[in-house]
């Protein structure tokens, strides 16, 4: 993992993106199969997935470096894991599937939800300033 000074780390502000940076590789071309990226929360729920065909990623390629990038205030503070899956979904096979690895963290920066640091209070960032209105 990256942070948005390119150095590995594995603690975040959360006004930083977040670079997920793996090497896939193939030994036999596989027409339908898929890889799925999914962000896991510190008891193993499933928080995001992106799937995207391996024959997009890799083309006539047999490896090749994958980045996704998570921009900023995405995800709300708290712990995360990451889960990688190669799959072919007409069959429903699954070549490879790593769960819970790449532990991170992500720390509020200072915004009206700092003080509940450490408190699990979701995953997701509504940007509390903006994104919704009180109505007495």
């Amino acid at each position: 993992l990256l942070n948005s000074k390119y150095s590995n780390t594995s603690d975040f502000l959360s006004s930083e993106f977040i670079i997920a940076k793996f090497l896939i590789k193939k030994n036999k071309k596989i027409k339908s199969a898929l890889l799925s990226f999914t962000i896991q929360s510190n008891i193993g729920d499933y928080i995001t997935t992106i799937i995207k065909s391996v024959d997009e990623i890799l083309g006539d390629k047999f490896e090749n470096s994958v980045e996704i990038k998570f921009n900023s205030d995405s995800l709300a503070p708290n712990n995360y894991y990451l889960r990688i899956a190669l799959f072919d979904p007409n069959s429903y096979f699954v070549y490879d599937l790593q769960e819970m690895i790449c532990p991170f963290k992500i720390n509020d920066f200072g915004t009206d939800m700092a003080r509940f640091e450490g408190v699990n209070y979701g995953y997701f960032n509504l940007k509390h300033e903006t994104n919704y209105d009180w109505i007495y």
